[in-house]
């Protein structure tokens, strides 16, 4: 049975970093030159702060799918109300077929907005491009993101 949970960094974590290594085999650039490597102190203190905002979505007790904002007051627009960053989601290439996805998307949304969220970012990698469901969820281009490897 599938279901949808907002959830601490701790329990998600524990649950779900199997899946990480998979994750970033399917979406990391430059995979030959930076390797996964997730700062889990970072990721607790973002949870304590109450900055990290994590929508799981499970099937039965299995976590399949997760998305991660970063929740704060923009500098630019300190007057509006906190916003959500995407830091990461994903959904395992089995759950892909349906409405999965677009459920995990509107969970996070609804989710946030009882938060008080104003604004939702989001992005995906130009190799899995997402924009038609950006935009079926009433989502609208803001940016383009570009990356360049400029290390040793």
């Amino acid at each position: 049975m599938i279901s949808f949970a907002v959830e601490r960094w701790p329990t998600f974590y524990a649950d779900a970093k199997y899946i990480f290594d998979e994750h970033w085999k399917e979406a990391a650039l430059d995979r030959d030159k930076i390797t996964l490597s997730i700062d889990l102190d970072k990721y607790a203190a973002l949870d304590k702060s109450g900055m990290l905002h994590i929508m799981v979505m499970r099937d039965d007790r299995v976590v399949v799918g997760y998305y991660l904002s970063l929740v704060f007051l923009h500098p630019h627009y300190k007057d509006a109300g906190p916003m959500a960053f995407v830091d990461v989601y994903y959904l395992r290439r089995k759950y892909r077929k349906g409405a999965h996805g677009i459920m995990l998307f509107k969970e996070t949304e609804k989710s946030l907005k009882e938060l008080g969220v104003t604004k939702m970012y989001g992005s995906c990698k130009a190799k899995m491009d997402k924009t038609k469901l950006f935009l079926a969820l009433g989502w609208q281009l803001a940016d383009f993101c570009f990356a360049k490897y400029i290390g040793g």
